[in-house]
C-alpha cells in the first residue's frame, strides 16, 4: 500500500477517471467521518464547458499534483530511508502544518504506518528515523503533534531541490 496523497477540506479526487473514461487508478480511504459529492461524467464535462474557471481552477491544480507526483518518484527512487521519510514529512507539513516562530506544528500526525506507506518503507524504519530527527534536533514530538524545530534548516537538509 502505497499513500499518494493527503486530502482535507475541499479536495478532490476521482478527476482523472472522469476525465480520461478509465478506471480508477487508487482508491480513498477516510481517516475520519466524511462527506463526499459525487458526479457523473457527463454533468462534470458539463460544468467544465460551462464555467472555464472551474476547467483552469482544474488544469492548475493537475499540475501541482503532477509536480508533486515527480517529486515522490524523484525521492522514492533516489533517496535512503531517512531522506524518502524527511520529505513524506515535509509533504504532510506543507499541506496540513501550521507554522509559528519558525517551528512547524504538524497536529495530528499521520500514523508510524501512514509515513511508511508514503515513503515506501517500513514502521519501524520510521520509528527508528523519527528517534535520529529527534536526536539531531530536527523534530520534537509531543503526543499526537510532530514539531518540525526550525522549518528552514530542515528544508534545507532534507528537500529535494
Amino acid at each position: 500500500e502505497v499513500i499518494l496523497a493527503l486530502l482535507g477540506p475541499g479536495d478532490f479526487f476521482g478527476e482523472m477517471s472522469l476525465l480520461s473514461g478509465e478506471a480508477r487508478s487508487a482508491n480513498v480511504v477516510t481517516l475520519e467521518k466524511t462527506k463526499a459529492l459525487t458526479l457523473n461524467t457527463e454533468d462534470f464535462l458539463g460544468t467544465l464547458e460551462l464555467y472555464p474557471k472551474v476547467a483552469i481552477n482544474l488544469l492548475r491544480e493537475l499540475a501541482i499534483r503532477l509536480q508533486k507526483s515527480d517529486e515522490q518518484i524523484a525521492s522514492l527512487s533516489l533517496s535512503d530511508a531517512e531522506r524518502r521519510i524527511a520529505i513524506s514529512i515535509l509533504r504532510i507539513a506543507e499541506e496540513q502544518g501550521t507554522i509559528q516562530h519558525g517551528n512547524v506544528t504538524i497536529d495530528p500526525l499521520p500514523s508510524q504506518q501512514d509515513i511508511a506507506n508514503m515513503a515506501g518503507t517500513t514502521r519501524e524504519t520510521v520509528s527508528r528515523i523519527y528517534k535520529l530527527l529527534v536526536e539531531d534536533g530536527h523534530v520534537q514530538r509531543i503526543s499526537k503533534k510532530l514539531i518540525i524545530l526550525d522549518f528552514k534548516r530542515f528544508l534545507k537538509d532534507f528537500s529535494l531541490n
